[in-house]
């Protein structure tokens, strides 16, 4: 059995690394494009004139979607300009439409992950027979590498491959995952060591390889500037301590919070119709999170409490429980703190936790991804199966009109989704069992311990409306996290991102605009010096607040 054992962790490292090389060709279709080869030859005239010392600012290009490459290459360039840095490109595996488009950014080195000849170095197999072995997954959890987390990441990477939600048992591709991550981390340690790197940009804290080289950078005391949600205006939020490694790029730091509550109070309003815009399906510009589109349809019908009540024989006096299921298979670890191992188990254990009260009646909403991703496709409806008894849990109707139910829901349980904004915004409570993104801003109620969410669900039918300052501290939040910490980004056209197929567009429209671009001249690039310059956690858009510098 150890012979076998170890005989399936070599077959499937090897045939990692063939997924490696055959994922570098498949991309090459992005790339063959009669307007990316005449973007080549334009891009170089736009970073010419930036000089260099012999320190590097580290890239990150492992991800193969060519907007994700864009986004940190240009990133890469604006920071190489203030630190006065060479170019070091980290990516999988070599590709030469790949290599073509960093020599266009006047890359300096480029460094690749994966090589055949180190995978079968004894030394991989050494270190995994070191590992302590865990007996249960919360112990596979606490597994390090020296100071990577492999064991938390290596489960994010079985979810992320698997779909499954959740284990119940260590399996043979979890221990894969932990041969292939001391791989990874060995390589990283090996590649970079020789080289003085003064910051690293990303667009990515999760997974292999990118949540190791966050790792490692952050533990070398090396500034991480992480580009966030959005598209033709993006957020950075930047890193510099280990303990940080697994916090949302989407948080937004206390400090900044509090400043812009006392100084501009009046920002509320603006994070007030945002939310508004978006239960009543209205078109906002500042409007770019991706599954919005799937969770507020204008198709969707109105109900009143009534209706709802006599379409599943509820007691309309009962109070009205919504539970937000989240993605099971993405974000799962993107928090540093949780009560529960995974989306999934937070799903099924809320539903048996509240099952218990018979005071409430509860309806329980699918995420959006379950809509359009086939691997995790009604995941909500396989664990509702076990509540066929419960009469008082039922699945959210699939028509049923957000901006109607908000009318009259008395409290929302999400673990660290969007909802917690969402709902706060209109008075009604949240409660979660991970921190946030929102977590510096107070209006959720946020319970540490199992036993504090016990409490609270045994009492939820009491929990009473938020008061006014917790209503606009979650409004305040909104305009700073949506609005405030966005900048246009010069060169990321707007594409579709839904569709299987790449949209070329993407290169004709990246043709036209580097003909007169000037860097230093773009907004994002002024906006992210100023960052820089104030030691800033997050990117800010002075613009929106009448340039009021001095106060941050």
């Amino acid at each position: 059995m150890f012979f076998m054992a170890h005989f399936f962790l070599l077959i499937r490292l090897i045939t990692n690394f063939l997924l490696v090389i055959k994922y570098s060709h498949i991309s090459n279709k992005f790339f063959k494009n009669k307007s990316f080869n005449s973007f080549l030859r334009k891009n170089p005239i736009a970073w010419k004139n930036i000089h260099l010392s012999n320190n590097y600012i580290a890239c990150d290009c492992t991800n193969y979607n060519p907007m994700n490459l864009i986004i940190n290459l240009v990133n890469a360039k604006f920071l190489q300009k203030i630190y006065k840095c060479k170019l070091l490109i980290i990516d999988n595996y070599p590709n030469k439409y790949r290599k073509s488009l960093y020599e266009s950014f006047l890359s300096d080195k480029i460094i690749y992950l994966y090589d055949l000849k180190s995978i079968f170095e004894t030394s991989n197999f050494k270190e995994y027979l070191k590992i302590s072995r865990a007996d249960n997954i919360e112990d596979f959890l606490k597994i390090n590498f020296d100071y990577f987390s492999i064991g938390k990441v290596s489960y994010d990477m079985y979810l992320r491959k698997s779909f499954a939600g959740t284990a119940k048992k260590i399996t043979n591709q979890m221990q894969f995952e932990i041969l292939n991550s001391i791989y990874i981390c060995k390589r990283i340690n090996k590649l970079l060591k020789d080289y003085n790197i003064k910051a690293y940009t990303t667009h990515e804290i999760q997974f292999n390889p990118e949540a190791y080289l966050i790792q490692y950078f952050l533990k070398k005391n090396i500034n991480v500037f992480c580009k966030s949600i959005g598209q033709t205006s993006i957020s950075i939020r930047k890193y510099n301590k280990l303990y940080d490694s697994f916090t949302p790029r989407q948080n937004i730091t206390k400090n900044l919070f509090l400043k812009i509550k006392k100084i501009f109070p009046e920002k509320a309003q603006i994070g007030k119709q945002l939310i508004e815009d978006r239960f009543s399906i209205t078109y906002n510009e500042f409007e770019e999170v991706p599954d919005t589109k799937f969770a507020f349809k204008k198709t969707h019908k109105s109900y009143s409490k009534k209706e709802l009540c006599n379409k599943y024989n509820w007691d309309e006096k009962k109070p009205l429980i919504l539970v937000l299921s989240n993605n099971i298979y993405d974000g799962v670890f993107e928090k540093r703190r949780s009560i529960f191992i995974d989306n999934y188990t937070w799903l099924k254990d809320t539903l048996k936790l509240l099952s218990s009260n018979n005071k409430i009646n509860v309806l329980v909403k699918k995420h959006p991804t379950e809509n359009y991703v086939q691997g995790v496709k009604d995941k909500t409806v396989e664990i509702l199966k076990n509540f066929t008894n419960n009469k008082n849990i039922k699945l959210y109707p699939d028509n049923l009109s957000l901006n109607s139910i908000k009318n009259y829901l008395d409290v929302v349980f999400t673990d660290h989704g969007s909802a917690g904004v969402e709902y706060s915004n209109f008075g009604i409570p949240v409660v979660t069992s991970s921190d946030s993104r929102y977590s510096c801003a107070n209006f959720v109620n946020e319970c540490k311990n199992l036993e504090q969410y016990k409490k609270t669900i045994k009492d939820v039918h009491n929990l009473k409306k938020l008061s006014m300052e917790a209503i606009n501290n979650a409004r305040i939040f909104v305009f700073i996290n949506q609005i405030l910490t966005k900048v246009y980004f010069p060169l990321n056209p707007k594409i579709n991102t839904y569709s299987k197929n790449f949209d070329y567009s993407f290169w004709d429209k990246l043709d036209k605009i580097i003909n007169n671009f000037k860097f230093e001249e773009s907004e994002f690039y002024i906006m992210i010096e100023k960052m820089i310059k104030k030691n800033s956690y997050n990117l800010i858009n002075y613009k929106l607040i009448d340039n009021n510098e001095k106060f941050f």
